[in-house]
């Protein structure tokens, strides 16, 4: 059941007595929000920019899921702060009851538009990987303080990856069709949020978490330095891999590409907390903190739309409106902009009043 509740987005320091507003928490995950449905609602004929690419390299398309897992990872350590004096069992509670929801919505997404029998239903997806990614994580930091031993998992995790796969990705099919089966996967193949490429994903949400610490338990410029030498760091060696011997492919997530993406995701969200955490400048960034406020909603709520409009032949008749005078990479964009614009109608109310509806 989704707990809906009202509150103003406010964390504690370290030493729980300064308080300190971080909207750039909300206004990130909102732009990595708008990318993800403007991603999924390409009408063909798109922008390079908002496809993934198929083989080697990356797009702007291929970061914007890596860059939730991240942000979720710096919010977890955040939300996880409310239970600092709270019994053990309480946050244990919390983290298993937020997976098991946060999956299910997963297999919701899934079954739209629910012509489907749900025992067919594809069993993992995106907000499956979030979920298991959520509490590996999240097991992980309880047991585990310190941010250089965080830093080290992290390495060996990608150095696990990448002796798995060392010799091919097809071991990482195997495992999925093995347990999953053929007729849960996204095709009958493959699943591009399989079992195995979920665990360099797990990296992504760490160095998040390790971010939102550094970022919150030190002085702005001491936090800049730390923060900008572990983002350039994990971009250099991503390149230095792919140019040696482990090329950045995003359709297994590979450590490089795991490397690749947490340090460019902490270098947007370095940009993003000095434009309004530090600078205050936030009139820019409404309409991103209305999609990060609700971010699943919105996300479900996307899905929702685009097949309804598809289903009753009204998304058909925007893009042929669109197609009028537009090219066809235009008429995509703006297809995937009219869902972001309907998202934003639909949560704004909600904003408004304050009502952010949480797993």
């Amino acid at each position: 059941m989704l707990t809906v509740y009202q509150r103003n987005f406010i964390i504690n320091t370290l030493n729980q007595k300064n308080m300190k507003r971080l909207l750039s928490i909300d206004i990130f995950r909102g732009i990595t929000i708008f990318f993800m449905i403007l991603v999924n609602t390409q009408a063909g004929g798109s922008f390079d920019f908002l496809i993934h690419i198929p083989g080697y390299g990356w797009r702007i398309a291929d970061l914007v899921y890596p860059s939730f897992i991240f942000i979720m990872g710096a919010s977890m350590y955040l939300s996880m702060r409310k239970y600092v004096e709270a019994p053990p069992t309480d946050l244990y509670k919390h983290i298993f009851r937020r997976t098991v929801l946060i999956f299910l919505m997963g297999i919701i997404f899934n079954w739209i538009p629910f012509d489907q029998n749900l025992l067919d239903v594809r069993i993992l997806g995106v907000l499956q990987r979030i979920a298991i990614v959520y509490l590996i994580c999240s097991l992980l930091v309880i047991k585990v303080r310190s941010i250089p031993t965080l830093l080290s998992i992290s390495g060996l995790i990608l150095g696990f990856y990448y002796l798995l796969t060392m010799k091919g990705y097809e071991i990482v099919d195997a495992v999925d069709l093995a347990i999953i089966g053929t007729k849960h996967m996204y095709t009958p193949t493959h699943d591009p949020e399989g079992l195995l490429s979920s665990i360099p994903s797990i990296v992504n949400a760490i160095i998040g978490y390790v971010s939102a610490r550094i970022l919150t338990e030190n002085e702005l410029k001491e936090r800049l330095i730390k923060m900008s030498t572990i983002a350039i760091s994990m971009i250099a060696l991503a390149y230095i891999l792919h140019w040696t011997i482990l090329p950045i492919y995003k359709t297994y997530w590979s450590s490089s590409f795991g490397l690749l993406t947490s340090g460019i995701s902490l270098l947007a969200w370095i940009v993003v907390h000095l434009i309004c955490d530090v600078w205050g400048k936030k009139d820019w960034g409404i309409a991103f903190d209305v999609l990060g406020k609700n971010s699943i909603v919105c996300y479900l709520l996307s899905a929702l739309i685009a097949e309804f409009f598809r289903k009753y032949g009204i998304a058909d008749d925007i893009i042929s409106f669109y197609q009028g005078f537009m090219s066809q990479q235009f008429v995509s964009l703006s297809w995937g902009l009219t869902v972001v614009l309907l998202c934003l109608l639909a949560g704004y109310p909600l904003y408004v009043k304050k009502i952010y509806i949480k797993l």
